[in-house]
This record gives C-alpha cells, sequence and structure tokens, in this order.
C-alpha cells in the first residue's frame, strides 16, 4: 500500500512536487514519504536507498527530511485516493504530478527519433560544401548544448537542488557534451574523437535509459533530453555532414581518456561522497548495469563494456577502409 503523509504543510511545493512524482513513479510498491521543512534538508546518497530491502536516511538535524523508501524489488498496489493531498497550493501542480516519466512512452520514444533524425536533416543542406553555413549550424548546436546547461542550473536553483553533485560537470555526459562543444566552435581530430565514442557509448545509453523522474513537457524533461540529444546528434552530424571520421589510433586515445575520467570520478566521488558516472553505486532507475555484478564488481565489467563499445563503434570505419583497399 502506498501511503504518503505530510507531517508539515510550510514545505515548498516544488520539495512536495518531487515527493508526490517518486510516490506516483512507484506506485506499484509501498512507499512511505514523510516530509519536514526542506531547508533543514540533504540529498541521501543513492547507494542508501538501492543497498538494502528497506532505507531509511535522517539527515543530522532532529527536524530534517526522513525519508522511507523500500527497495524497487518489493511489489504492492496503490489504492485509488492514496496520494497526498496537502493544502490548496499543491492542486496547481497536480497535472505535474500526474506525469511521472515512462519508459519508451511517446514522450521518450519521439525525443530519441528527434535526436537520431535531426542529423540527417542537417546533411540535407550539404554543409561541408558550404562553409558558412557548416560554421552557423555548428555554433547553433553549441549554443543548443549551453542553452540546455543553463536551464539546468535555473532549475536546480530553482528547485533548492543546486548541489555540488547536481552543480559539477563529472558524469562522462558532461565530458560528452564539453568535447562536442570544443568540436563544433574549434574542429579538431581528438575532442571529435571523445565526443563520438562517448556519445555514441555512453550518451545513448542515458538517452535509452534516463535516470529521470519527469515527463514531458516538464522543463526537466526538455532540459535533459535536450542536453543528451544533443550531444549525440552533435557526434552524428559531425561525422555524416562534416566528413569527420575516428581513425586506428583514436581507441587507445579514447580508452586513455575515459580511464583518466574513471579516475577523477572515483576520486570526486570520495571527496565529496557523491556517485558521479553510478560508480558509487546503481542509478535508481532501470538501466544496463541491473544487469551486472553488484557493487563494486561491476567497474570492472564496466571498463571491458567500454572497450567492446569502441572496438563496435570504429567497426564501420574499418570495414569501409577495408573495401576501399
Amino acid at each position: 500500500m502506498l501511503l504518503a503523509t505530510w507531517q508539515n504543510h510550510s514545505c515548498p511545493r516544488l520539495t512536495k512536487r518531487r515527493l508526490a512524482l517518486a510516490a506516483l513513479e512507484d506506485r506499484d510498491r509501498p512507499v512511505r514519504l514523510e516530509a519536514y521543512p526542506a531547508r533543514t534538508r540533504t540529498r541521501p546518497p543513492r547507494h542508501v536507498l538501492t543497498s538494502s530491502k528497506m532505507a531509511s536516511w535522517k539527515n543530522e538535524t532532529s527536524q530534517g527530511l526522513h525519508i522511507r523508501l523500500p527497495f524497487r524489488g518489493e511489489v504492492g498496489r496503490a489504492p485509488e485516493g492514496s496520494l497526498p493531498t496537502g493544502p490548496k497550493r499543491l492542486h496547481k501542480w497536480s497535472k505535474w504530478m500526474a506525469a511521472a516519466f515512462h519508459h519508451f512512452g511517446a514522450a521518450h520514444v519521439g525525443a530519441v527519433v528527434i535526436t537520431l533524425l535531426a542529423p540527417l536533416g542537417l546533411c540535407a543542406f550539404n554543409p561541408s560544401s558550404d562553409h558558412g553555413l557548416a560554421k552557423t549550424m555548428n555554433w547553433s548546436l553549441a549554443a543548443l548544448l549551453v542553452g540546455s546547461e543553463i536551464l539546468k542550473f535555473i532549475l536546480l536553483y530553482r528547485d533548492g537542488e543546486l548541489t555540488v553533485e547536481a552543480s559539477i560537470p563529472m558524469h562522462l555526459c558532461n565530458w560528452a557534451a564539453i568535447a562536442a562543444m570544443i568540436t563544433l566552435i574549434c574542429p579538431n581530430q581528438l575532442t571529435y574523437e571523445l565526443c563520438y565514442f562517448w556519445a555514441l557509448a555512453g550518451t545513448l545509453q542515458a538517452l535509452l535509459t534516463p535516470d529521470l523522474s519527469y515527463e514531458f513537457p516538464d522543463p526537466h524533461f526538455v532540459s535533459f533530453f535536450t542536453l543528451h540529444g544533443g550531444v549525440i546528434a552533435s557526434a552524428l552530424y559531425m561525422t555524416a555532414c562534416l566528413g569527420m571520421r575516428p581513425v586506428p589510433m583514436s581507441i587507445p586515445r579514447v580508452l586513455a581518456w575515459s580511464l583518466l575520467y574513471l579516475a577523477t570520478a572515483m576520486t570526486t566521488n570520495f571527496v565529496f561522497k557523491t556517485n558521479f558516472g553510478y560508480l558509487r553505486a546503481k542509478p535508481l532507475h532501470p538501466s544496463v548495469l541491473d544487469y551486472m555484478a553488484p557493487w563494486p564488481f561491476y567497474i570492472p565489467q564496466l571498463i571491458l563494456l567500454a572497450i567492446l563499445l569502441c572496438l563496435v563503434l570504429y567497426m564501420p570505419f574499418f570495414l569501409l577502409d577495408h573495401l576501399r583497399g
């Protein structure tokens, strides 16, 4: 049975909104949410919520947010009318509360399709033959990526969630976005290689199995898919439209930079108690990591998967070179 109790109605509406979204998203399992004033709230580590079948967390203060969430393997059914009602000012958020993210729903599939078709549409203008047009497209894609990051920070500030983990660009998708922006503004082989392999091996996984709780047209949804879809579209655009491509030495270079990212992310996680790269815990939402060994044994599996994906992503160019002799 889903049970959500608001212990204090002075909690800001956006905090309640996020908790209600979490309850809706997990309506097939019992949930207990107890909310106190958000000014004393700190984010519970993700590994706390995934390491046991019932995770309980309290912050250090006596008047903090207390959350009890069962592991997603628990089952149950939320009866009608069991969602939190709260004060009248919450009713304006009902349309958002009813729109928890649905994997491979209409909005998700639409975002994936747009991401894959956008580079084809840009190639129709043949930017490789017009330097001015190519520069305009490059800067437009870079501006799109920068704009999505700005929107993300605005939303984090509005929701009171501008934390260290949310602010530092230490996820692999952030590094891929930086590589994409640099390549679009100042084309070069190294950052293109990083963008190509990181986008299609890593960011594509985030696009297909997003760690997201919001459905379209929520601005969080727009920001997430604009950034991740924009990185993938940029990698495909630079490859298909501008004629850029990886070379045999790209694989060891990208793997070396990936190991650098791994070491940097693990160090950052140790210092700030974060979960960049999901190297301290698996994401709460379904992902490819669910099919791997428990932490920390899935980290070597990720390294092996990265090597395999790099070889697969280079295979089309290897075959093309072989056919050309």
